[in-house]
């Protein structure tokens, strides 16, 4: 799964909006969006904050670790 399908089925799980996970991570409701269209790369930053607000790890969100366990429940 990419990037960009991974934030956007994780925030969805979080049942919030972009423009609150924007909110949280400290970035542009647009730059939510842009990441989850597969507009634009994340830059390093962003990507570390995003995934905090996620709950989730920079790894798993590049697809570098498993699957997490409430992606099964």
């Amino acid at each position: 799964m990419k990037l960009k399908d991974k934030l956007r089925k994780r925030r969805k799980w979080l049942e919030i909006k972009q423009s609150e996970l924007a909110e949280r991570a400290g970035v542009d409701q647009t730059t939510i969006s842009n990441y989850e269209l597969g507009k634009t790369r994340v830059d390093a930053e962003a990507l570390a904050k995003i995934a905090i607000a996620l709950g989730v790890s920079t790894d798993w969100l590049l697809g570098l670790s498993e699957d997490v366990e409430w992606e099964t429940n």
